[in-house]
């Protein structure tokens, strides 16, 4: 017979980082399923045209998509990486959680307001979809500030 350790119950402020972290996770899936609607619909292409018609040779969408998406999936991964360690009660989860908002907002706004030919590069729908996870992830560390040690 195995005995098992009794479930661990959370702290009101860990169950709120963890549902906000959640919120954040899935808006940064829904900013990379914009990039690929975005695709789809032909308006990532127009605007690539836009930007570099008469300038240079217009890059194909898929590689601004590939980009975006890419970053999707690294969002998930710290996203996913942060639950588990406020979960847990790691305690260097509120200094992490501070480095990857830093980072991310810092990418975010890069998208946001990074141009060539005067022009942004990421349409400004795309980068203002990349803000919203940061919006929940300042949040998320506020909140982890408070995490019991």
């Amino acid at each position: 017979m195995t005995v098992s350790a009794p479930p661990r119950t959370l702290a009101p402020v860990q169950r709120k980082t963890l549902a906000t972290m959640a919120i954040g996770l899935v808006l940064n899936v829904l900013a990379a399923a914009a990039a690929v609607a975005f695709d789809a619909s032909g308006r990532l292409s127009d605007h690539l045209h836009d930007v570099y018609d008469g300038y240079a040779e217009v890059p194909a969408s898929g590689v601004i998509v590939g980009y975006l998406v890419g970053l999707g999936v690294l969002g998930v991964v710290c996203w996913s990486w942060m639950m588990w360690a406020v979960a847990r009660g790691k305690r260097w989860a509120p200094l992490v959680s501070i480095v990857l908002f830093v980072l991310a907002t810092g990418i975010a706004l890069t998208n946001l307001f990074v141009q060539e030919y005067g022009s942004p590069i990421v349409p400004s729908a795309l980068g203002a979809a990349g803000l919203l996870p940061c919006v929940a992830g300042l949040v998320a560390v506020v909140l982890a500030r408070r995490l019991p040690r």
